[in-house]
């Protein structure tokens, strides 16, 4: 059985909180979302993810391999048209780790890679971390989890 907790606990989506009685209590989610909850009311972090403020999404193709990983990922971009290509890794906090990439770019497939470290090279600790894509035709979010 599990010990009896009652609090509102909030969620980073703003104005999300839930009462909880029970620890296991069920929360529904549609398919494919998540939430984090915790009990310490959290501001809205300043990375710009398109939840926030929504803006146009890119028609350019990417992708991530491997995720998870222990030593690195590789970002690739299909990039259909000249356009300024901007790729940020930020920590879970919202502040922006490392530039991988921040240059004019010609149409074709590109593949960048993330190390794992920060601005100044050192190693990032475990966890989760999310990179955006910025191009002149829009943008592109995703998680990174490092092992």
């Amino acid at each position: 059985s599990a010990p009896a907790v009652r609090s509102n606990w909030s969620s980073t989506t703003p104005n999300s909180t839930i009462d909880v009685n029970d620890v296991n209590m069920d929360i529904e989610l549609v398919k494919g979302e998540y939430r984090i909850y915790t009990d310490i009311k959290l501001t809205r972090p300043p990375l710009n993810t398109g939840i926030f403020n929504p803006q146009k999404a890119t028609e350019d193709y990417s992708f991530v391999y491997p995720n998870p990983s222990n030593n690195g990922f590789h970002i690739v971009c299909d990039i259909t048209s000249k356009t300024n290509l901007t790729i940020n890794i930020y920590n879970i906090q919202g502040q922006k780790v490392q530039t991988l990439v921040n240059q004019d770019v010609s149409p074709g497939s590109f593949d960048y890679y993330w190390d794992g470290e920060d601005h100044s090279g050192n190693p990032l600790h475990k966890g989760i971390y999310f990179y955006r894509i910025n191009s002149d035709q829009g943008f592109n979010t995703g998680k990174l989890i490092l092992q």
